[in-house]
């Protein structure tokens, strides 16, 4: 049995345990051929980017100053429902 990263330089982790191959779908190589001949926009590279430093900007605040009070859910208000 030959060692999985010699065979598959990506990952260790790659195709199942026993193959000696990356279980690399073919559906995903042509994405990948797709998007190397279409690349995106750098309009829509930069709005993806801008939502992902958004993201990032919420969870570092989160996780630094802690979650708002405004923004926790009351749960002495029930409005009619009672479980």
């Amino acid at each position: 049995m030959h060692n999985v990263t010699a065979t598959c330089p990506i990952s260790a982790r790659c195709g199942l345990p026993g193959r000696d191959t990356c279980a690399m779908n073919t559906r995903w190589l042509l994405k990948m051929a797709r998007w190397a001949q279409n690349p995106p926009s750098p309009a829509k590279v930069k709005f993806v980017l801008g939502i992902v430093v958004l993201c990032l900007a919420l969870a570092a605040y989160e996780h630094f100053y802690g979650w708002p009070d405004a923004l926790t859910p009351n749960r002495d208000v029930h409005r009619g429902y009672k479980p």
